[in-house]
């Protein structure tokens, strides 16, 4: 079998609970949300300036999904993990990490609820949120479909979403941050398992 298609696509926030409730409505947001590529048209967290600062600075949140678009004739995906290889990481400081909220949209077992026009005080506030692990291979999963679950398949797709912001330590090199900026991207990996 082939490897199923897939792509990221940027959300708003201000997407409603009844907007998402059902996987095949966040099936159509995905399909309608902005096409995130790491290259053509990476994730932008906009500008993030550390000059002067005294505690580190956040980005605004922003809401990401994963989907499949081609199952190749598979049909189950499962075990979604997100990191960044110790290559993909353009950083200096420990203390500036990718934060971020597994989400679910409907009631289910894993992941945080979904939060409306969330920004860093949501989901306990960003002390609270995880952050995505710099390692050189992937984590345990750290991602769930869109209704809690650990996996979806061909017959009842869904997303994997979540929310993040970047925290920029005010030790880094005293200066602006903007997502754009060549030779200051970085790259999220992703990984799942399918059959």
């Amino acid at each position: 079998m082939a490897t199923p298609t897939t792509e990221f696509r940027a959300l708003l926030n201000s997407l409603t609970v009844i907007q998402m409730d059902t996987a095949s409505e966040r099936k159509a947001q995905a399909a309608s949300g902005t096409l995130v590529d790491a290259e053509a048209n990476p994730w932008d967290f906009g500008t993030v300036s550390i000059a002067g600062a005294s505690a580190p600075v956040r980005s605004a949140v922003k809401h990401l999904c994963w989907h499949i678009t081609a199952w190749g004739g598979n049909t189950a995906a499962s075990n979604f993990r997100g990191w960044f290889n110790t290559t993909g990481w353009g950083f200096d400081n420990a203390g500036t990490t990718q934060k971020y909220v597994a989400l679910k949209y409907e009631a289910g077992a894993n992941g945080d609820t979904y939060v409306v026009d969330a920004d860093e005080d949501d989901y306990g506030g960003h002390a609270t949120w995880d952050v995505f692990a710099v390692q050189a291979g992937a984590p345990a999963q750290n991602l769930y479909a869109g209704d809690g679950a650990t996996s979806f398949g061909v017959a009842d797709t869904d997303i994997v979403g979540f929310q993040s912001l970047l925290e920029v330590d005010e030790l880094e090199t005293s200066g602006t941050y903007t997502a754009l900026t060549s030779s200051y991207e970085y790259m999220l990996s992703h990984r799942y398992d399918f059959s």
